[in-house]
């Protein structure tokens, strides 16, 4: 086992140095108050993209929706979140509104997507854990029979190539020769 070379130094001594070494923007914020702040956690820009089309679809929402409850369009801190039924609605509306590159209208799977993301949203931006008796209502409501007569959605996929034997030769020989150029 190595030996230490600097004799420890007691953890209040340490904050006291680093914060002493600390320009000023890092020592400001090192000391700053964190009451009523908000922290999330950072994302990739095509999640950011995602949660912002469905924020986009539920602002849509709220501002079309027969208001029975009072509804925040945008979703935030202190936000309240809608009941299940509301959110089925939402559900519902995304169902007959969205259409899809595909077909006319959007891939089930897509709609499932932005169900899980509009969830995530609550979690993430209001600090709302959704119920799982919430998600169970919604989910249920997803596959029933009602929304399959209410919203045409469609399960068409893309068309994927798929590669030959002579593909992967042709793929291999070229990812070989750039390596070995590039030495």
């Amino acid at each position: 086992m190595p030996c230490l070379t600097a004799a420890r130094i007691s953890d209040a001594e340490s904050a006291a140095q680093r914060l002493e070494e600390a320009n000023e923007e890092t020592r400001a914020l090192m000391t700053v108050s964190l009451a009523d702040t908000f922290h999330y956690k950072k994302l990739v820009q095509p999640t950011i993209r995602g949660h912002d089309c469905v924020k986009a679809l539920w602002a849509l929402f709220v501002a079309t929706h027969v208001e029975t409850e009072k509804l925040p369009s945008e979703i935030g801190p202190n936000s309240a979140m809608p009941t299940h039924d509301t959110t089925k609605e939402f559900v519902r509306w995304m169902g007959f509104t969205l259409h899809g590159c595909l077909d006319k209208y959007a891939v089930k799977n897509t709609v499932k997507v932005y169900i899980r993301t509009f969830f995530a949203l609550w979690r993430r931006y209001a600090f709302v854990p959704v119920p799982a008796e919430h998600r169970a209502h919604v989910t249920s409501f997803f596959y029933s029979p009602e929304f399959e007569r209410t919203s045409k959605l469609s399960t068409k996929s893309r068309n994927k190539e798929t590669a030959n034997l002579a593909d992967v030769e042709i793929l291999i020989k070229a990812m070989l020769k750039d390596i070995f150029q590039n030495e």
